[in-house]
């Protein structure tokens, strides 16, 4: 790509980036110099944009690596680079709704795994789009992720609320009706293959609670249950004392 330079009021180029190092290895330049190319909005010193190319040169690296099979050898490099600017090439690509919520890059779409190590291990110094610094709403929905690294994360992200598929069943045909869910978490299903399927889970039954259940009780009012003193409170207010009783029955014969 064309490289063009400014001293004081003077430019030259176009430039390539070979000739640069060049100018850098013979003295000619001292890196302070100022530099452009296309895509930038502004100038910006040789160093910089030296380092600017080297992150991206790293970073193709590193995509390759994991497009070829090769995510350890990948993450092995992040490790051993320890720039914070890898960190943001390889996570500039994170799709993101217009509610906030981040989805695994698609180069990473098979390696989400890699995806969560490079969230847990993030430089404070990265600077990152504003949803993923730090993120608060992650969909891993359609990869695969163990709950071991879900829990490893919300130990990292606290804050962040996860949408994640942590298992899948596949029964012999469709299913139509909704789950239900046993006290000691075990999941009953119906398919369209005539069987019950009970699918054991680590979950530990229903939350103390009226949610999950739609409309929050058993009658769908959207209502949560009263509890027992909202219950008894509540007796007292419908039922009138014997006093109000015969009061009212003066008013009827008056």
């Amino acid at each position: 790509m064309d490289i063009y330079l400014a001293r004081g009021e003077e430019s030259n180029g176009p430039n390539s980036m070979d000739s640069i190092r060049q100018f850098l290895a013979d003295g000619d330049l001292d890196g302070t110099e100022l530099a452009w190319q296309e895509g930038l909005d502004d100038w910006v010193n040789v160093k910089e944009l030296l380092e600017d190319e080297e992150t991206l040169s790293q970073v193709t690296k590193i995509k390759g690596l994991i497009a070829d099979g090769h995510e350890d050898t990948a993450w092995q490099l992040v490790q051993a680079l320890n720039n914070p600017r890898i960190y943001e090439g390889l996570l500039e690509d994170c799709p993101v709704t217009d509610d906030g919520w981040v989805s695994v890059p698609e180069y990473l779409s098979e390696n989400a795994d890699l995806f969560i190590k490079l969230l847990v291990n993030l430089p404070e110094s990265a600077k990152l789009q504003p949803e993923l610094n730090p993120p608060t709403k992650l969909i891993l929905f359609n990869n695969q992720i163990t709950a071991q690294q879900i829990d490893e994360l919300r130990q990292v992200l606290p804050e962040c609320d996860i949408i994640s598929k942590i298992w899948e069943f596949e029964t012999g045909s469709y299913v139509i009706s909704s789950p239900a869910i046993g006290p000691d978490g075990t999941v009953y299903f119906g398919s369209n293959d005539n069987k019950l399927y009970a699918i054991r889970t680590g979950s530990e039954g229903l939350a103390k609670s009226p949610w999950p259940m739609r409309g929050q009780n058993a009658q769908h009012t959207g209502r949560a249950a009263p509890g027992e003193d909202e219950s008894a409170e509540a007796e007292a207010e419908v039922e009138p004392s014997d006093e109000e009783t015969r009061e009212r029955a003066g008013k009827i014969k008056n």
